[in-house]
């Protein structure tokens, strides 16, 4: 059977290698954000060389030296992370949804190993909450413009073509204009 990978729309070499600089920045930085494709193809990864640290037979220590790019960050893999999740089984990543990125809108992820020391990213719900918030904020502001728009607009003259070729002017505020075409054009068409 088949093994199923992702493409990325690149050589072999190339995916190898962006997924190798993956899983060293992950172990790096312990939470990096990319799209969401390769956040999964990286969790992927990143989870196998942990396997293979915390087995530590000279065949997995192989796997895992070729694959790093980095030798600081194989030492904290073997000094660090092995310890850390010695009792875990599996499941040393976790995915979370982020958006979309600006200009192609691609759908962006943090993948970030668990356990890390780093402050824990709010809930989807709390992220919904605020652009919630903050669009109400917005759309109060510019409502406020707005509405000082339409009083301009309002004020200024307003022409109005009657059927025999007669033109009549209705200045005021909206209430008064309104009144004004009910009472005296009726049947008019305004231009």
């Amino acid at each position: 059977m088949p093994v199923v990978r992702r493409k990325f729309a690149g050589h072999p070499e190339h995916r190898k290698m962006m997924m190798r600089i993956q899983v060293t920045q992950l172990f790096k930085h312990e939470r990096i954000q990319t799209t969401y494709s390769k956040a999964r193809e990286t969790a992927r990864f990143a989870e196998r060389m942990i396997t293979f640290a915390k087995r530590g037979d000279p065949r997995s220590k192989k796997l895992v030296f070729s694959f790093i790019n980095e030798k600081e960050q194989i030492e904290k893999l073997y000094l660090e992370l092995a310890d850390r999740f010695k009792d875990r089984v599996g499941g040393y990543t976790r995915v979370f949804r982020t958006g979309w990125r600006k200009g192609d809108g691609a759908p962006l992820a943090v993948v970030e190993l668990v356990d890390n020391p780093l402050t824990p990213l709010p809930p989807a719900s709390q992220n919904r909450a605020e652009r919630e918030r903050k669009r109400k904020e917005y759309n109060e502001k510019f409502k406020e413009r707005d509405d000082e728009k339409i009083r301009t607009l309002l004020s200024a003259e307003r022409k109005v073509w009657m059927p025999e070729g007669e033109r009549i002017t209705v200045v005021g505020s909206l209430i008064q204009k309104q009144e004004n075409l009910l009472k005296n054009t009726k049947g008019i068409n305004p231009v």
